[in-house]
C-alpha cells in the first residue's frame, strides 16, 4: 500500500539543490541511498515539475519522464492548481487530464471490439 500526495509551493534555490533535499528526507525516512530500481520503499519524492522549466540531466528530469502518462500524478496536482500549464505543452494540466481520460475510454471501447482484454 502507499499514498500519494502532492506539494506545491515556492523554491528560491536551484532544481539541484531541491533535489538534493528530497533524497536527504528519503534517506532519512529509511529509504537507502542505493537501492534497485523499483524496489519497495519507506518514501519516494519526485520532483513532478519545477515551474515551467523543462529540464534533464543524469540525475533529474522535469517535467518528470511518466507525469504524463499517470493520473494518479496528474490529478493531485490539478487538485491544487487546475490552472496549472503543462511546461513545453501549452495545455493546463486539469484539460490534460480530461484529454487522457477519454483516450483511455477509447483504448478500451477499441480493445473491447476486437476483443482484447484490457
Amino acid at each position: 500500500d502507499f499514498i500519494n500526495a502532492a506539494v506545491s509551493g515556492i523554491w528560491g534555490e536551484s532544481l539541484a539543490l531541491l533535489h538534493s533535499k528530497c533524497k536527504e528526507i528519503e534517506i532519512k525516512c529509511g529509504r537507502p541511498l542505493k537501492h534497485p530500481r523499483w524496489d519497495s520503499r519507506t518514501l519516494d519524492i519526485d520532483i513532478v515539475f519545477f515551474g515551467q522549466k523543462v529540464f534533464s540531466n543524469k540525475n533529474i528530469t522535469v517535467p518528470h519522464k511518466e507525469a504524463l502518462n499517470r493520473l494518479f500524478v496528474l490529478v493531485p496536482v490539478s487538485d491544487i492548481e487546475p490552472g496549472f500549464m503543462i511546461p513545453g505543452k501549452e495545455i493546463a494540466v486539469s484539460k490534460y487530464i480530461e484529454l487522457l481520460g477519454r483516450k483511455k475510454e477509447i483504448l478500451k471501447m477499441i480493445a473491447k471490439s476486437i476483443k482484447l482484454d484490457l
